[in-house]
C-alpha cells in the first residue's frame, strides 16, 4: 500500500531474501504453509485459489536457487570440478 512506501520505502521483498537460499522445496513449504493457513481460518474456496495462486508465483519469483535440491547438489560439483583445476 502507498502508506507502507511512504513510511518505510519499497519492501523490497526479493532482496530482503536474498541472504536466504530459496529453491524448489522452500517455495512449496511456504506455498503450504500459506494454504494450511487459509484452511484454518476458513477462506472461502475461490479466493483461496486465487491467493494460492499469487503465493506461488511470489514464492517462484523469490527462488534464488535452481531446480530441485538434487540439482542445485548436481550445479555445486560441478562448479567444484569445474574450479579445481584453477590455481
Amino acid at each position: 500500500p502507498p502508506i507502507y512506501v511512504e513510511k518505510r520505502g519499497h519492501p523490497m521483498l526479493r532482496a530482503r531474501h536474498l541472504p536466504f537460499s530459496i529453491g524448489e522445496a522452500e517455495r512449496d513449504q511456504w506455498v503450504a504453509c500459506m494454504i494450511v493457513a487459509m484452511e484454518e481460518e476458513g477462506v472461502e474456496e475461490n479466493l483461496r485459489k486465487s491467493l494460492t495462486e499469487a503465493f506461488y508465483k511470489t514464492a517462484d519469483w523469490m527462488r534464488n536457487q535452481a531446480g530441485s535440491p538434487a540439482e542445485q547438489m548436481l550445479a555445486k560439483l560441478d562448479a567444484e570440478s569445474k574450479g579445481q583445476g584453477k590455481t
